[in-house]
């Protein structure tokens, strides 16, 4: 019965690794109210700031962003705005005390994230 078992999940795992387009590695990135996922990321060590590429997703405080392309400009080591595009690039913002969520999409976006309790958003 072992036997049977262990063949059984071997198949399986052989399975799981022969269907590449269907498990796709995703880059997670999460830091203190921040989580950033992407296909692929670069950093310009001289700047600090970072590329991240293949449908990215950036949760930051009370905003979701949707992009194919983001730069994270930084600024003394802290994310100073997210510089997203894409065809097009969404948001989805939950506002404060107020149960509703305010969305937009356009084909380049930037978010100041030092003023994220704001508006900062700019299309």
């Amino acid at each position: 019965m072992r036997d049977v078992c262990l063949r059984f999940w071997s198949l399986l795992v052989l399975i799981a690794l022969s269907v590449p387009g269907q498990l796709s590695a995703r880059i997670v990135n999460a830091n203190e109210g921040e989580r950033i996922e992407s296909a692929s990321s670069a950093v310009n060590l001289r700047t600090g700031h970072r590329a991240y590429s293949g449908r990215v997703t950036i949760l930051h405080e009370n905003i979701e962003l949707l992009a194919t392309a983001v730069l994270a400009v930084r600024v003394n080591g802290d994310v100073e705005r997210f510089e997203a595009e894409g065809k097009p690039v969404r948001f989805k913002q939950s506002v404060p005390f107020i149960y509703a969520v305010k969305s937009g999409r356009a084909e380049r976006m930037q978010y100041l994230a030092q003023a994220a309790g704001t508006e900062a958003m700019e299309l």
